[in-house]
């Protein structure tokens, strides 16, 4: 990445899947760190919904 990615939403979830944290992040080259807790996972959103508030929305 050589350039700016702009501003991204990121979700950042324990170990039970529950959200605990949503936050924007600025893009650009270069490491970036986040509060993900033990056996977590932090999820970028590019664009639109995730999938499952996409199939619940539509629902």
């Amino acid at each position: 990445m050589d350039r700016d990615g702009g501003s991204r939403e990121v979700e950042i979830k324990d170990c039970m899947g529950q959200v605990i944290q949503r936050l924007e992040l600025q893009l650009s080259p270069g490491i970036h760190l986040l509060p993900i807790p033990p056996a977590g996972i932090a999820t970028l959103i590019i664009g639109g919904l995730p999938k499952e508030n996409h199939d619940a929305a539509t629902n």
